[in-house]
Protein backbone atom coordinates (compact mmCIF):
# COMPACT_ATOMS: atom_id res chain seq x y z
CA UNK A 1 0.00 0.00 0.00
CA UNK A 2 1.61 3.71 -0.82
CA UNK A 3 1.21 6.35 0.80
CA UNK A 4 1.42 9.89 0.20
CA UNK A 5 3.70 12.08 -1.75
CA UNK A 6 4.65 15.33 0.67
CA UNK A 7 5.26 18.78 0.13
CA UNK A 8 5.94 20.73 3.86
CA UNK A 9 6.85 24.45 4.17
CA UNK A 10 9.67 26.17 7.04
CA UNK A 11 10.82 29.81 7.64
CA UNK A 12 14.36 29.52 9.16
CA UNK A 13 14.05 33.75 10.28
CA UNK A 14 10.90 32.63 12.58
CA UNK A 15 12.72 29.32 13.97
CA UNK A 16 15.47 31.65 14.64
CA UNK A 17 13.74 33.95 17.14
CA UNK A 18 12.94 31.07 19.61
CA UNK A 19 14.92 30.07 22.38
CA UNK A 20 15.80 26.95 21.19
CA UNK A 21 17.57 27.77 18.02
CA UNK A 22 16.31 24.93 15.42
CA UNK A 23 19.40 23.67 13.32
CA UNK A 24 19.25 25.35 9.68
CA UNK A 25 20.37 21.51 8.20
CA UNK A 26 16.75 20.55 10.03
CA UNK A 27 14.56 20.81 6.89
CA UNK A 28 16.82 19.18 4.84
CA UNK A 29 17.77 16.22 7.19
CA UNK A 30 13.89 15.62 7.60
CA UNK A 31 13.86 15.84 3.67
CA UNK A 32 16.62 13.06 3.17
CA UNK A 33 14.99 10.99 6.41
CA UNK A 34 11.82 11.13 4.12
CA UNK A 35 13.54 10.11 1.04
CA UNK A 36 15.27 7.08 2.78
CA UNK A 37 12.19 5.44 3.58
CA UNK A 38 10.92 6.09 0.28
CA UNK A 39 8.50 9.12 0.58
CA UNK A 40 8.21 11.40 -2.65
CA UNK A 41 8.92 14.56 -1.14
CA UNK A 42 9.82 18.21 -1.67
CA UNK A 43 10.10 21.42 0.19
CA UNK A 44 9.90 25.00 0.57
CA UNK A 45 11.09 27.85 2.69
CA UNK A 46 8.59 30.22 3.07
CA UNK A 47 6.90 33.43 4.51
CA UNK A 48 3.27 32.68 5.11
CA UNK A 49 3.10 36.02 6.64
CA UNK A 50 3.13 37.62 2.75
CA UNK A 51 -0.13 38.05 1.17
CA UNK A 52 0.41 36.05 -2.14
CA UNK A 53 2.36 33.07 0.06
CA UNK A 54 -0.87 30.91 0.26
CA UNK A 55 -1.36 31.33 -3.20
CA UNK A 56 2.16 30.99 -4.64
CA UNK A 57 2.61 27.59 -3.01
CA UNK A 58 -0.47 25.77 -3.96
CA UNK A 59 0.88 26.93 -7.17
CA UNK A 60 4.37 25.64 -6.87
CA UNK A 61 2.85 22.02 -5.10
CA UNK A 62 0.39 21.59 -8.10
CA UNK A 63 3.68 22.17 -10.62
CA UNK A 64 5.50 19.76 -8.37
CA UNK A 65 3.56 17.48 -7.53
CA UNK A 66 -0.03 17.28 -8.84
CA UNK A 67 -3.64 18.29 -6.91
CA UNK A 68 -2.95 18.35 -3.39
CA UNK A 69 -5.92 15.96 -1.53
CA UNK A 70 -4.54 16.80 1.66
CA UNK A 71 -3.78 20.02 3.38
CA UNK A 72 -2.63 20.48 6.85
CA UNK A 73 -2.43 23.63 8.80
CA UNK A 74 0.26 22.91 11.28
CA UNK A 75 2.38 26.80 10.86
CA UNK A 76 2.13 28.86 13.80
CA UNK A 77 3.44 32.06 15.25
CA UNK A 78 3.68 32.22 18.60
CA UNK A 79 5.72 34.77 21.11
CA UNK A 80 4.57 35.72 25.04
CA UNK A 81 2.65 38.38 25.53
CA UNK A 82 0.02 39.54 28.04
CA UNK A 83 -2.60 42.37 28.16
CA UNK A 84 0.07 44.72 29.82
CA UNK A 85 2.39 44.30 26.83
CA UNK A 86 0.04 43.47 23.77
CA UNK A 87 1.28 45.70 21.30
CA UNK A 88 -0.86 46.34 17.44
CA UNK A 89 2.55 44.88 15.62
CA UNK A 90 2.49 41.76 18.04
CA UNK A 91 -1.30 41.00 17.29
CA UNK A 92 -0.78 41.35 14.04
CA UNK A 93 2.18 39.08 13.70
CA UNK A 94 -0.26 36.14 15.13
CA UNK A 95 -3.08 37.14 12.94
CA UNK A 96 -1.03 36.75 9.85
CA UNK A 97 0.12 33.71 10.11
CA UNK A 98 -2.36 31.87 12.68
CA UNK A 99 -5.60 32.93 11.16
CA UNK A 100 -4.70 34.99 7.29
CA UNK A 101 -2.41 32.26 6.10
CA UNK A 102 -4.67 29.16 7.45
CA UNK A 103 -7.39 30.92 5.92
CA UNK A 104 -6.61 31.54 2.57
CA UNK A 105 -4.24 28.24 2.59
CA UNK A 106 -7.81 26.54 3.22
CA UNK A 107 -9.60 28.51 0.62
CA UNK A 108 -6.56 28.03 -1.99
CA UNK A 109 -6.91 24.41 -1.38
CA UNK A 110 -10.98 24.04 -1.79
CA UNK A 111 -10.62 25.73 -4.97
CA UNK A 112 -8.33 23.60 -6.86
CA UNK A 113 -9.90 20.22 -5.43
CA UNK A 114 -11.81 18.58 -8.23
CA UNK A 115 -12.51 15.17 -6.98
CA UNK A 116 -15.75 14.56 -5.47
CA UNK A 117 -14.51 13.08 -2.43
CA UNK A 118 -11.55 12.56 -0.20
CA UNK A 119 -10.19 16.36 0.44
CA UNK A 120 -9.00 16.50 3.57
CA UNK A 121 -8.33 19.52 5.42
CA UNK A 122 -6.65 19.72 9.59
CA UNK A 123 -6.06 22.65 11.18
CA UNK A 124 -4.11 22.22 13.94
CA UNK A 125 -5.14 24.10 17.55
CA UNK A 126 -3.72 24.00 21.21
CA UNK A 127 -7.15 23.56 23.25
CA UNK A 128 -7.49 27.45 23.51
CA UNK A 129 -11.54 26.82 24.33
CA UNK A 130 -10.46 24.20 26.93
CA UNK A 131 -9.21 26.72 29.33
CA UNK A 132 -7.15 30.10 29.67
CA UNK A 133 -3.69 30.33 28.70
CA UNK A 134 -2.06 33.12 30.62
CA UNK A 135 0.52 34.91 29.23
CA UNK A 136 -0.14 34.06 25.31
CA UNK A 137 -2.99 36.36 24.81
CA UNK A 138 -2.40 37.09 20.96
CA UNK A 139 -2.17 33.08 20.48
CA UNK A 140 -4.61 32.45 22.58
CA UNK A 141 -6.78 34.75 20.57
CA UNK A 142 -5.63 33.74 17.10
CA UNK A 143 -5.68 29.82 17.49
CA UNK A 144 -9.21 29.77 18.79
CA UNK A 145 -10.23 31.71 15.92
CA UNK A 146 -9.42 28.60 14.11
CA UNK A 147 -11.55 26.44 15.52
CA UNK A 148 -14.49 28.69 14.73
CA UNK A 149 -13.21 29.05 11.35
CA UNK A 150 -12.97 24.81 11.22
CA UNK A 151 -16.93 24.81 12.23
CA UNK A 152 -17.94 27.20 9.48
CA UNK A 153 -15.52 26.07 6.47
CA UNK A 154 -16.47 22.27 6.97
CA UNK A 155 -20.21 23.13 6.52
CA UNK A 156 -18.82 24.85 3.06
CA UNK A 157 -16.69 22.45 1.91
CA UNK A 158 -18.64 19.21 2.52
CA UNK A 159 -20.82 19.38 -0.48
CA UNK A 160 -16.97 19.65 -2.60
CA UNK A 161 -16.29 16.03 -0.66
CA UNK A 162 -13.76 17.84 1.40
CA UNK A 163 -13.66 17.44 5.13
CA UNK A 164 -12.34 19.97 7.75
CA UNK A 165 -11.55 18.99 10.99
CA UNK A 166 -9.20 21.06 13.98
CA UNK A 167 -6.93 19.06 16.06
CA UNK A 168 -5.23 19.12 19.11
CA UNK A 169 -2.22 16.98 19.34
CA UNK A 170 -1.80 17.85 23.72
CA UNK A 171 1.61 18.93 24.78
CA UNK A 172 4.42 18.11 22.13
CA UNK A 173 7.33 18.97 22.79
CA UNK A 174 9.06 21.35 19.34
CA UNK A 175 12.16 22.11 21.73
CA UNK A 176 10.25 24.68 24.34
CA UNK A 177 9.17 22.30 27.32
CA UNK A 178 11.69 22.91 30.23
CA UNK A 179 12.94 20.12 32.30
CA UNK A 180 9.95 21.10 35.18
CA UNK A 181 7.42 21.12 32.47
CA UNK A 182 8.01 17.58 31.35
CA UNK A 183 8.48 16.21 34.47
CA UNK A 184 4.72 17.47 35.31
CA UNK A 185 3.74 16.24 32.41
CA UNK A 186 5.14 12.74 32.35
CA UNK A 187 2.80 10.18 33.65
CA UNK A 188 2.73 8.27 37.09
CA UNK A 189 4.88 4.97 36.57
CA UNK A 190 3.45 2.08 37.66
CA UNK A 191 5.37 1.67 41.07
CA UNK A 192 4.11 4.67 42.51
CA UNK A 193 0.37 4.70 41.39
CA UNK A 194 0.86 0.90 43.56
CA UNK A 195 2.40 2.64 46.45
CA UNK A 196 -0.01 5.32 46.39
CA UNK A 197 -3.09 2.85 46.48
CA UNK A 198 -1.02 0.68 49.58
CA UNK A 199 -1.11 3.62 51.41
CA UNK A 200 -4.99 4.81 50.84
CA UNK A 201 -6.34 0.99 51.54
CA UNK A 202 -5.73 1.16 55.48
CA UNK A 203 -7.76 4.39 55.60
CA UNK A 204 -10.25 2.76 53.40
CA UNK A 205 -10.87 0.36 55.45
CA UNK A 206 -11.28 2.27 58.36
CA UNK A 207 -14.18 3.95 56.44
CA UNK A 208 -15.94 1.11 56.12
Amino acid sequence: MRGCDLFFTYWSEYDQQMPWHVDQKEPMLLKEELMKKGVNVSCLELDLSQRLAPENLLKRVIEQMGDPDILINNAAYSLNNDFMNLTPEGLDQHYNINVRATTLLSCEFAKNFKKKSGGRIVNLTSGQFQGPMPGELAYAITKGAVDAFTITLAAELAPLGITVNAVNPGPTDTGWMTEEIKAELRPPSFHSVELANRKMLPEQSNSS
